[in-house]
C-alpha cells in the first residue's frame, strides 16, 4: 500500500502538481477525479466505455482509502468520484 502512495505522490511531484512554487507555498492539487474502478455491467447504449471487469491494477480499498487521507491532509478541496 505504502508502494502506491510513493509512486503517487513521485508521480506528482514529477509533474510539478506537488512541491514549492516560485513564493515557496507549497502547491497541491485543489481538485482530484477519481475513477473507482473501470468495471460497468450496465451496458448502456450511449457509453463509450467497455470494460466488463476491473482492472488488475486497480487499487484496493486500503490503497484507496489512504491516498484519499493524504490528499484531504494535502490540502485538496474537491475529490470527485
Amino acid at each position: 500500500m505504502a508502494d502506491v502512495r510513493l509512486k503517487l505522490f513521485e508521480m506528482l511531484l514529477r509533474l510539478k502538481l506537488l512541491g514549492k512554487g516560485l513564493k515557496a507555498k507549497p502547491l497541491t492539487p485543489q481538485v482530484v477525479s477519481y475513477a473507482v474502478t473501470n468495471a460497468c455491467n450496465l451496458k448502456c447504449p450511449h457509453c463509450h466505455a467497455n470494460a466488463k471487469r476491473a482492472s488488475l491494477n486497480e487499487l484496493s480499498f486500503e490503497e484507496a482509502a489512504g491516498a484519499i487521507t493524504d490528499l484531504a491532509t494535502l490540502g485538496t478541496e474537491v475529490l470527485i468520484f
